[in-house]
């Protein structure tokens, strides 16, 4: 029989222990549970966490609330809306609404909205499959993908700050590969091996265990590899070109960025529309 998980991603919201939230008399919620910024109209709204989600959802309710203030450990220097303010992580909150950030900062507020990722959870597998999470680790598994005890089980999807489907379809196409025998995995000790190999660099990095399936930059070297295991191409470069092009833009262009629009040029490459 074999299995394989989609993994659940962005399922089980990850919200950071925070002293006097539990006393606190406004909205709280989770990025999972947004839908609308309307919601926040004439709100003063702390969005808690600054990548993807934090950005993005922090634009579209600066257009609805009084005041957003954006909580997170870095600075964002690009342009912002006039009412959106940054400030450094929350420390604690109290029961007449004032949040206290790491900066010494307060500001009392109406609503708390957390962007702070998910935890990873495969409630539907048996303890014996010998996968296991821990500090959003999931062991054992080879290159990502590959329960390295029971290999007919893998997963598409694990891998943190990525260019996500042409990623995953490397990672499937391998898992084809495997179950159909065309190629096939190194033994049990090398898979082991390998693992820890991974996560050891990624300590020596200075990364912490919840970071081990963190790819960022080393994606593209990644997804190489996986292409060769798998017996297929490499990614056209365009991916990771376009990809850089839109991070710098997103970076020092927030506001903008998503009305970029491109095509594909007849040598394989990429253009912007005018």
């Amino acid at each position: 029989m074999v299995y394989l998980s989609t993994c659940r991603h962005y399922f089980v919201p990850l919200v950071p222990e925070i002293s006097g939230l539990e006393s606190f008399p406004g909205l709280v919620m989770h990025s999972h549970d947004y839908r609308h910024p309307e919601v926040f109209q004439g709100k003063r709204v702390v969005i808690f966490g600054a990548g993807s989600s934090g950005q993005d959802i922090g634009l579209e309710v600066a257009k609805y609330a009084e005041k957003v203030y954006l909580s997170h450990k870095g600075t964002l220097l690009c342009k912002l809306p006039d009412n959106l303010k940054q400030h450094k992580p929350i420390t604690s909150v109290s029961n007449d609404g004032t949040v206290c950030f790491d900066d010494g900062e307060q500001e009392k507020v109406d609503a708390i909205l957390f962007c702070t990722g998910y935890n990873f959870s495969f409630p539907f597998l048996h303890c014996d499959c010998n996968i296991q999470v821990r500090n959003n680790r999931v062991t054992h598994l080879y290159k990502h993908i590959f329960n390295i005890k029971y290999p007919t089980l893998s997963f598409i999807g694990l891998a943190l700050r990525i260019c996500p489907f042409p990623q995953f379809s490397l990672q499937a196409q391998y898992i084809a590969a495997v179950l159909n025998g065309q190629k096939k995995l190194p033994s049990e000790e090398e898979m082991i091996a390998d693992e820890e190999n991974d996560f050891q660099g990624k300590l020596s990095a200075g990364l912490r265990e919840k970071h081990a399936h963190l790819l960022g930059e080393r994606q593209w070297d990644y997804d190489n590899t996986i292409a060769h295991l798998a017996g297929v191409n490499k990614l056209n470069p365009v991916y990771e070109d376009l990809y850089k092009h839109v991070h710098h833009r997103r970076k020092n262009f927030l506001m903008d960025y998503k009305s970029d629009e491109f095509k594909l040029t007849s040598d394989g490459m990429w253009a912007a529309v005018e």
